[in-house]
């Protein structure tokens, strides 16, 4: 009796590493409800989300898994195509602005650089890279002093501007940001 090529198909969140664990990688035996475990890790030919189109499965390892599903019964494909990554969610929220009463609603943030976030708190991308935000424009909840207590603004992909070698496409960019606001009255 020769062993039965197990289909395998495995997905994770952008980390900047080529590594994709055994347990983010779903072994289906097609031998009734037969499971088995893989263990160990395989590396994708890109660490990036919209280049990784392989699998290489050279490290797994097949342990037994249940309903009668052993290790010894499977062999792993040398490869899949079955194989994804998904953007890494970041979190982008505006640091706390105050200002003047002035009869309106508009706040004015800073637009962050390389080396600074402006009025943005960023946070949620793999070390050594990162983005800053460009939009200046934002609105706060209220006009008066005594109902102003957030500021939002509204973004495209286009705000977003990458830090060296970072790959925008490999996070999931927030469009819609807020954060506290107030405003005190005019003297």
């Amino acid at each position: 009796i020769t062993p039965v090529t197990l289909n395998i198909s495995a997905s994770k969140v952008y980390d900047g590493s080529i590594a994709i664990q055994g347990g983010s990688i779903v072994a289906t035996t097609g031998i009734g409800s037969e499971t088995v475990v893989l263990t160990g890790s395989a590396n994708a030919n890109s660490a990036n989300v919209l280049e990784v189109s392989n699998l290489n499965t050279t490290g797994l390892q097949i342990a037994n898994g249940t309903n009668g599903g052993l290790a010894v019964n499977y062999v792993l494909p040398a490869s899949t195509g079955n194989v994804s990554i998904t953007p890494a969610p970041i979190s982008v929220s505006i640091a706390t602005q105050t200002k003047g009463y002035d009869a309106t609603n508009t706040a004015s943030l800073n637009a962050g650089t390389s080396a600074s976030a402006g009025s943005y708190i960023v946070s949620g991308f793999v070390t050594g890279q990162g983005a800053y935000i460009n939009q200046t424009n934002a609105t706060y909840n209220s006009a008066d002093v005594s109902g102003a207590t957030s500021v939002s603004t509204t973004l495209t992909s286009a705000n977003y501007a990458a830090i060296g070698s970072t790959n925008l496409s490999n996070y999931s960019l927030p469009l819609s940001i807020s954060g506290n606001g107030s405003i005190t009255p005019a003297t």
